[in-house]
């Protein structure tokens, strides 16, 4: 009885064509017909046409011959020649234009099946017009990316209509002319926002604009208003003064009725928000699946919206770089929060995230039960946080570290004494880790706290062996924290996390062990 190789299975064959590159496809495609048949779909969906690298472009006969399995064009450079952008794909889904200027014969070819535009720092000046209003006619249309460029003011009516027709705008990096000429500079406040505020745009669900110039934040929270069913909106303001507090007074503003009532993704990005404003925002919010705050005043009042009235919806909670978030406050949002996927911070103290200060005898005897008490101890998947365990002058010399320098007993008994309490803190912090088990990144980096010499220390004696239960860890990243890991911690590392694909930072700053020399060897192992 003959056994049929798995390869000759083309629903296995085609599985397998996923995870080889262009050249290999190619290969592959000229073994025999069966192979040929799966494979070639994949060679020709996505073409890349750079004017700076023609020598890289697939010969015309055969593009034109395969045009119909094109899905993803993507043409960077005015020097790309008409003669392969004035192919009709017909079944071209997403069209990409990169630093130069979208021939309206090129994109009118595809209307009938385009879904997605991207245009990064494209010159459409005088034709912007007639572009918004020929994209009117793509009945599939359904994402327009713009990155960089200038809209002339005379032709926002019309790109606000386009606008009514989609379900995603993302907007980076665009100035708003005052008339057509692009010689004319931005103006602080566009009066042509009066012609784009009577049009509505019902169907538009995300919503990401960034460094807008010509719009101030009145403007764009205008353009805003008329998008009542807007789900996820990503918004950036420079200068960032102020945006917050605008938001807030809008969505406050009780004389036009409710803000977005479908909105559940927020990210505010580098507002440098105040804590209340942020407070006020999310009450009116009625269910948030998404937060990114970063380098804002995110603080207690903030915190104590999101733990009552999101924790049970939150997923993503972005809060690197705000200066006010503490450890209590990171460990409440942890116990509260049972949906929880992603959690980034900066760096917190260890006893505020232990909540030693709370932590009576009672308390401490019970602690195996307070652990069941965390909300996300299965869903959260990524922990971006980092522990700092000592004050500054136990990390600013090794001397204090080792009580050398010690001016008497008493100096150095409490010097011992403390790094005693760092170890047991250690040992702690990693128990508590140790009950995310579904967690597959976790970074412990500490960013600008000095020499770093007190962070998570990844050793066995400092309470490794309580991260066993972290089966799918892939990704460690402790950057630029003092690690010591030696052979036996290797050992163990190769016994247990063997989904661990990327450890960025040293692994031993003594012995000079390089990761990457260490995942290879790793990986070795494993085969």
């Amino acid at each position: 009885m003959s056994t049929l190789h798995p390869l000759a299975l083309p629903e296995i064959l085609f599985q397998v064509a996923l995870f080889l590159q262009k050249p290999d496809l190619v290969r592959c495609c000229s073994v025999n017909k069966t192979w040929h048949a799966t494979m070639i779909a994949l060679v020709w969906e996505l073409i890349q046409l750079r004017g700076n690298a023609p020598k890289q472009f697939p010969p015309l006969s055969a593009l034109t011959r395969h045009r119909h399995l094109v899905k993803n064009l993507c043409t960077r450079g005015s020097d790309v020649p008409p003669t392969y952008t004035g192919i009709h794909f017909p079944n071209l889904e997403i069209f990409a234009v990169s630093f130069s200027s979208p021939r309206m014969e090129d994109v009118s070819l595809h209307l009938s099946t385009l879904v997605e535009l991207r245009m990064d720092w494209v010159n459409i000046g005088m034709q912007s017009s007639t572009v918004w209003l020929a994209l009117m006619d793509a009945p599939q249309l359904r994402t327009l990316l713009i990155s960089g460029g200038e809209i002339p003011g005379d032709s926002l009516q019309s790109f606000t209509q386009l606008c009514a027709q989609l379900q995603t705008v993302r907007l980076m990096m665009i100035t708003l002319l005052k008339g057509s000429s692009p010689s004319l500079s931005y103006i602080p406040s566009s009066p042509s926002m009066i012609q784009i505020s009577s049009v509505s745009t019902p169907k538009l669900r995300t919503l990401a604009m960034k460094g807008i110039c010509g719009m101030n934040t009145s403007d764009q929270l205008e353009w805003m208003r008329h998008f009542p069913t807007l789900k996820k909106l990503c918004w950036t303001v420079y200068p960032p003064e102020g945006q917050a507090q605008d938001l807030r007074r809008y969505m406050e503003d009780k004389a036009s009725g409710s803000r977005w009532p479908d909105l559940e993704c927020l990210d505010l990005d580098g507002s440098m928000a105040k804590d209340e404003d942020l407070a006020a925002i999310l009450q009116r919010i009625r269910r948030l699946t998404l937060f990114s705050v970063k380098a804002s005043d995110f603080g207690p009042k903030s915190a104590l919206i999101m733990a009552s009235q999101h924790a049970s919806t939150i997923e993503i909670l972005n809060l690197a770089k705000c200066r006010h978030v503490t450890g209590d406050m990171i460990a409440k949002l942890l116990k509260s929060c049972t949906q929880l996927r992603e959690l980034t911070c900066g760096r917190v103290l260890a006893q505020d995230f232990l909540n030693e200060d709370r932590v009576d005898a009672k308390a401490e005897a019970v602690a195996e039960t307070k652990a069941a008490e965390w909300g996300c101890t299965k869903t959260l998947r990524s922990l971006k946080i980092g522990f700092e365990f000592a004050p500054s002058f136990l990390s600013s010399s090794d001397n204090y570290q080792t009580g050398a320098d010690a001016n008497s007993d008493h100096e150095e008994t409490e010097v011992e004494k403390l790094r005693q309490n760092i170890e047991q803190r250690q040992h702690q912090i990693f128990q508590k880790l140790s009950m995310f088990t579904s967690l597959s990144i976790l970074k412990t980096d500490i960013s600008g706290a000095g020499r770093l010499q007190c962070g998570l220390d990844f050793r066995l004696s400092k309470g490794l062996e309580q991260l066993s239960t972290l089966k799918r860890l892939s990704v460690l990243d402790f950057g630029y924290t003092k690690q010591c890991v030696g052979t036996e911690e290797v050992n163990w590392i190769f016994q247990h996390w063997r989904n661990l694909h990327t450890i960025r930072g040293k692994l031993n700053m003594d012995a000079d062990v390089d990761s990457e020399y260490f995942l290879e060897k790793l990986n070795q192992g494993r085969r």
